[in-house]
Formats: C-alpha cells, sequence, structure tokens
C-alpha cells in the first residue's frame, strides 16, 4: 500500500496539529496507566510522524 500524501497546513492548522502532538504522550501515558490499574495488563504503543513514510526526518514518540 502506497503511503498518503500529506498536505502542508496553514500556520494556524500547524500550530493545533504541533501542539496535539506534544500533549499525546502525556494523554497516553494518563490513559494507559488507567488500563494497568484497571487489567493488570502493561501496553506499548509506537507512533511516528507521517513524514518518515516520505523519507524525512520526522518525530517519534
Amino acid at each position: 500500500m502506497a503511503p498518503k500524501s500529506v498536505a502542508t497546513p496553514s500556520a494556524p492548522d500547524m500550530n493545533l496539529r504541533t501542539k496535539t502532538v506534544n500533549d499525546l504522550p502525556a494523554m497516553l501515558v494518563k490513559l494507559l496507566d488507567r488500563f494497568k490499574d484497571e487489567t493488570g495488563w502493561v501496553f506499548t504503543i509506537l507512533a511516528s510522524s507521517p513524514r518518515l513514510l516520505q523519507g524525512q526526518k520526522g518525530q517519534n514518540i
């Protein structure tokens, strides 16, 4: 399956996208800690910027 093209967002969209991505790790830690407390299971999530699919430098969490 070919990677989807990633459109260049406008400045306000990019600011919101950046804030959302930056807030994601803390939100996921809270969510996964809750799952761990409720189930006893330990969870791992891997995420990466879509730019990596296009061979560009990206962000990983």
